[in-house]
């Protein structure tokens, strides 16, 4: 079941890559930036109780590195996007 989480989060964080510029861009990523921010505090919430297992990486550092993959992922596309319409005024 980790598996399938971790590659379901890894899709989503990916699939900005792939969807063309416009409205729906914008909402996806703003969905997307704000329900990996609801997971992480809901995670660190539930990695407080005494009864939780966090194993040797807990889940709410796989969240965080996936927040900055997708920050990342959002910025190489506007950088990219940058790069082609200067290369495309000239």
């Amino acid at each position: 079941m980790e598996y399938l989480i971790l590659t379901t989060l890894a899709i989503i964080v990916l699939i900005p890559l792939v969807i063309p510029w416009g409205k729906v861009l914008n909402v996806y990523c703003i969905t997307v930036w704000f329900s990996l921010w609801v997971l992480f505090y809901v995670q660190t919430e539930r990695e407080n109780l005494p009864s939780y297992d966090a194993g040797i990486i807990s889940d709410d550092v796989v969240l965080g590195v996936f927040i900055l993959a997708f920050i990342l992922v959002v910025v190489l596309r506007i950088l990219v996007k940058l790069i082609f319409q200067y290369l495309n005024e000239q």
